[in-house]
């Protein structure tokens, strides 16, 4: 027997789940997605590659970079200042009609997946 994939979930989801059905599956996802990001939470560091998830500014999602600081906000969130990669200056310089630094300031720790974790002590 061959192991369910996320697409045979959707599909059956799509198919038959009922309205109730779907407010429990939607609470799991949420809570699912918390779990997750916690854990990408967790291995963000100074010097640590990552990569934007949906973010704002919306033109910071799916860029990538190295962490160069992180600061705590209002309720104990935590942004990343993000030294960014060539390919993704170039996305953000044309998104900010060229006025972009190579530095993307705030960006929420909860929206970054690391690439690669900083390296050890």
């Amino acid at each position: 027997m061959r192991a369910l994939t996320v697409q045979d979930a959707t599909a059956f989801v799509l198919d038959h789940a009922t309205t109730d059905e779907l407010d429990s599956f939607i609470a799991l996802s949420v809570a699912r997605q918390a779990v997750l990001r916690t854990a990408d939470a967790a291995l963000i560091r100074v010097d640590a590659h990552v990569t934007a998830r949906r973010t704002q500014p919306h033109y910071a999602t799916g860029v990538s970079g190295t962490v160069v600081s992180l600061t705590l906000g209002g309720q104990g969130e935590v942004f990343a200042t993000l030294l960014l990669d060539e390919a993704s200056v170039k996305k953000v310089s044309r998104a900010t009609r060229g006025r972009f630094t190579g530095l993307l300031e705030g960006i929420p720790v909860r929206s970054l997946t690391a690439t690669r974790p900083a390296p050890g002590p």
